[in-house]
């Protein structure tokens, strides 16, 4: 599970930002446009890779593309 803080009344972002991650394997990226919106403030997400150590970068973009904001990593290990 993700969960974030939906900043968008301040300004930051729009409530309908999708999110995305990028979950790195050994050296494999996967991109992962999850649907899951800013407003939600959480989403869970299946990680469609074998055990071990993922390198995982979410971020937010625009419906469009035309925009993204800066990520944040986490480290997650899989059973």
């Amino acid at each position: 599970e993700v969960s974030w803080t939906d900043e968008s009344a301040s300004g930051i972002g729009s409530a309908d930002d999708q999110l995305h991650l990028v979950a790195v394997r050994n050296g494999v990226a996967n991109v992962m446009h999850t649907g899951s919106l800013r407003s939600a403030q959480s989403a869970e997400i299946i990680l469609p890779l074998g055990a071990g150590v993922v390198h995982v970068y979410a971020f937010f973009g625009k419906a469009d593309g035309s925009q993204f904001s800066s990520d944040k990593y986490q480290d997650v290990s899989l059973t």
